[in-house]
């Protein structure tokens, strides 16, 4: 990775949406991505994908370059939150999968990118909270905080390899 600019920025055109459209959970282990350029260029997978929807504004993804100039170091701590509105039997397994493996996350934002989280080193249980609510109008489920620090910037995948990750059953 090359530490120099070889452009400029300018803004969009367009206003960008915030928000996700779904994540894929794939155990950290069950996947091996090859990276160029930020770019994912090749998967082997040999264990299975499962893909969650949430309702509109339940869930997030940001990554956060943190540097140390005492240690001349760069890190990147990324977190994927999901929300999952409901405390079934079924709904709180899910919860307990996700807090207790390693994952990588692959996001489709609302502006149809896909980026993948935790590839280096897999998301872990930051924090997890189920909740019944307290007043009628309240959430009741869970919202699972998933953090990683990887060595380098989450990358792109195309939303092919994402539906042939998707679709692959071991």
């Amino acid at each position: 990775m090359s530490c120099e600019l070889t452009s400029g920025y300018t803004k969009p055109s367009c206003a960008s949406i915030g928000g996700y459209k779904s994540v894929t959970f794939v155990p950290h282990s069950g996947i091996e991505l090859t990276v160029a350029n930020n770019l994912v260029t090749a998967v082997t997978q040999t264990l299975n994908a499962y893909q969650f929807t949430p309702d509109v504004a339940s869930g997030m993804a940001d990554e956060n370059a943190t540097g140390s100039r005492e240690n001349n170091t760069n890190v990147y701590e990324q977190n994927v939150m999901v929300m999952l509105k409901d405390n079934s039997t079924a709904t709180i397994q899910k919860r307990d999968a996700l807090c207790t493996g390693y994952w990588m996350a692959i996001v489709e934002d609302n502006n149809g990118l896909y980026r993948v989280y935790g590839w280096k080193n897999g998301l872990f249980n930051a924090s997890s909270t189920t909740t019944t609510g307290q007043a009628l109008a309240d959430m009741a489920g869970s919202t699972i905080n998933l953090a990683s620090t990887e060595q380098v910037s989450a990358p792109f995948i195309s939303a092919s390899d994402v539906a042939d990750i998707i679709a692959y059953v071991s």
